[in-house]
C-alpha cells in the first residue's frame, strides 16, 4: 500500500504472517498521516505482529503493542508491550533473559525450594513465553525460594520477599544477589520489583555525594513503568533543594549489607524484591562515633530472613556498652509501623530493648531485625564489623 499524501485517515489492514504463504506482509507509507492501522497477529510469530517502513507518519496503534526498531534501518516492527504488571504472581522472564545458561524459548518449570535449594515439592510448568509464576507469589512479611529448570538445565535458587509497607518510608535491605550478574554491589534495579509498585512511589539511594540521597518516583504509562530521577534530598536536612538526581536508576548500586529507602504514596503498594540468593559471606564495618558526636550507619541483612543481633557471632568485638540510659553507648534502631522506633541497647553482652506492660518497664533480649529490613546503628564510640 503506498499512500501519496493526498489521504490522511481510513486506512485498515489486515495482515496474516504465514510462512506458507509468499512473501511477508508489509506496509510501506511514503507521506502523509495514516490512522487507524490495524494488523493481525502473525501466525508463526507470537510476538511480531507485521513491519512498517515509516518516513514521515503517525500511526495509530492498539492498546498493549509497540513499535521497536526494525533489522532494516528505517523499518520499525509491531509487537506486543511485554511489560506486564505482577498482580498475582512474580514475573520471571527477567531471569531467563539474564542467565546465560536459560533460553527464552524453552518450555519452564518453576519448583519452589529451600533456601539451600532443597525441593519442596510444589512445581509450576509454563507454556513458553509464559514467564509469570503464579506459585512464587508472596504476601507481606513472607519469602519464598524456587529454582528454574528446562530439560536437563537446572538455575542457581532465586528467592522472592516482601517485607513490612505499612510504613510510609521503609528502610529495606539488599537480601540478594543480582539477577545475572556477580558483582558485590547490587543494581537497586535488579532487585525491587515494580509489578506491586503505583505511580508516585519513590527510592532514596545514596548519592555519590557524601550528604545526599539520590530519589527516582515511579512513572506509570499504560503497561509500562519507568523511575524518572527528581529532586536530590539532603542527609539529615528537610531544607528545599533544587537539584536533580542525576543518575539513571539503572546505575544506582547498594551493596549486600546496605539498604536504601523506599517511600509508598499507595496504600496499595507493596515492596517485593527478587534475586539470586548469595552464598558469598557479607559484613559491614560500623563508622565510629563520639557521646557529642555520633555517627549512624544504615545496615540491613544481605539475607532473606529475619537478623537476630544476638546470635552467635554476629558481631565482632567493639560496642560501646549502655550503663546507664541517661548517657547511652551504642544503640540499634529499627523504625516502627507506628510512633516512636524500636531502640536496642548493647547491656550486659546482650542486645536489649524496653518493654512497657502499663505502668511496668522491663528489658527484653528478643532483638530480631525482620526479613528485608534495614536498620541504623548509632555509633557513640564504637566501631564493630557485623558478620551475616
Amino acid at each position: 500500500l503506498s499512500n501519496n499524501g493526498t489521504s490522511t485517515s481510513g486506512y485498515v489492514i489486515a495482515a496474516v504472517g504465514n510462512a506458507n504463504y509468499q512473501g511477508e506482509p508489509a506496509v510501506v507509507i511514503n507521506g502523509g498521516t495514516i490512522t487507524g492501522l490495524t494488523i493481525a497477529l502473525a501466525e508463526n510469530n507470537a510476538t511480531e505482529i507485521g513491519t512498517i517502513t515509516a518516513t514521515s507518519n503517525e500511526v495509530e496503534i492498539p492498546e498493549g503493542y509497540k513499535w521497536v526498531a526494525g533489522e532494516t534501518a528505517g523499518t520499525y516492527v509491531l509487537v506486543e508491550d511485554e511489560v506486564v504488571p505482577v498482580t498475582d504472581g512474580i514475573k520471571v522472564e527477567t531471569i531467563i533473559a539474564a542467565e546465560t545458561d536459560l533460553d527464552r524459548d524453552a518450555e519452564t518449570t518453576i519448583v519452589l525450594c529451600e533456601e539451600s535449594g532443597a525441593e519442596i515439592g510444589s512445581e509450576q510448568s509454563t507454556a513458553t513465553g509464559d514467564y509469570v509464576a503464579n506459585d512464587v507469589s508472596v504476601d507481606v512479611g513472607e519469602t519464598k525460594y524456587f529454582k528454574v529448570k528446562q530439560g536437563e538445565t537446572e538455575s542457581a535458587v532465586y528467592g522472592v520477599t516482601s517485607p513490612s509497607t505499612t510504613k510510609k518510608l521503609n528502610i529495606v535491605s539488599v537480601p540478594f544477589a543480582a539477577i545475572g550478574e556477580d558483582a558485590d554491589d547490587v543494581k537497586v534495579a535488579k532487585i525491587l520489583d515494580t509489578g506491586k509498585l503505583n505511580a508516585g512511589d519513590k527510592v532514596y539511594v545514596y548519592g555519590t555525594d557524601d550528604d545526599t540521597y539520590d530519589v527516582w518516583q515511579l512513572e506509570v504509562s499504560g503497561n509500562e513503568k519507568t523511575w524518572t530521577p527528581v529532586t536530590v534530598v539532603k542527609v539529615f536536612d528537610n531544607a528545599d533543594t533544587t537539584e536533580t538526581t542525576g543518575r539513571d536508576f539503572d546505575q544506582a548500586t547498594v551493596a549486600r549489607g546496605g539498604a536504601f529507602w523506599v517511600e509508598l504514596a499507595n496504600d496499595e503498594s507493596q515492596i517485593v524484591l527478587i534475586g539470586k540468593v548469595a552464598t558469598a559471606a557479607a559484613s559491614k564495618t560500623v563508622g565510629a562515633g563520639t557521646a557529642a558526636a555520633p555517627t549512624f550507619t544504615l545496615c540491613a541483612s544481605p539475607k532473606a530472613t529475619a537478623f537476630d543481633l544476638n546470635g552467635d557471632g554476629a558481631f565482632t568485638s567493639g560496642i560501646a556498652p549502655t550503663a546507664t540510659l541517661f548517657a547511652p553507648g551504642d544503640t540499634i534502631q529499627l523504625s516502627s509501623d507506628g510512633g516512636a522506633p524500636t531502640v536496642f541497647y548493647y547491656m550486659d553482652g546482650k542486645w536489649k530493648h524496653e518493654v512497657k506492660n502499663g505502668f511496668v518497664k522491663s528489658w527484653s533480649e528478643d532483638s530480631t531485625i525482620p526479613a528485608g529490613t534495614g536498620f541504623w546503628y548509632i555509633s557513640r564510640g564504637g566501631a564493630p564489623t557485623i558478620n551475616w
